[in-house]
């Protein structure tokens, strides 16, 4: 039985950008992903701690996601993060998480808005 569960060595993967940021490198994520499953990692987080995740629209990262677990095949793991700006973005990210076949999300309360431990429950339990 193939264990999907996130654990060992997880790197938090850059997003491949091209025209300055300006949109996703389609064609970089293949071997980016080949170069990542051949450091011997049990997994990455796409979209992750690396900050360019904000600055994607909804549908980029929707795609960027894609691309991920179409280019990592199955060979390692994939954690999606899908915290963002506002709960309706942050529940749409992570449902398309769970319908792509994402291994794990990560999810943050809005990074620019302190919320009271209430709202941080409520957009907590709407990302879940």
């Amino acid at each position: 039985m193939n264990d999907r569960r996130l654990h060992g060595t997880i790197a938090a993967a850059a997003t491949p950008l091209r025209e300055d940021g300006a949109r996703l490198d389609d064609d970089a994520f293949g071997p980016y992903a080949d170069f990542l499953v051949g450091g011997a990692l049990d997994g990455i987080l796409a979209f992750g701690t690396n900050g360019e995740a904000v600055l994607l629209s909804v549908d980029e990262r929707r795609r960027g996601l894609e691309l991920w677990l179409e280019s990592v095949a199955g060979r390692i793991l994939v954690a999606a993060h899908c915290g963002a700006q506002t709960t309706a973005d942050t529940v749409a990210l992570a449902a398309h998480a769970a319908e792509s076949g994402a291994d794990a999300v990560a999810v943050i309360g809005p990074p620019y808005f302190k919320l009271d431990p209430a709202a941080q429950e409520a957009h907590l339990l709407a990302a879940a």
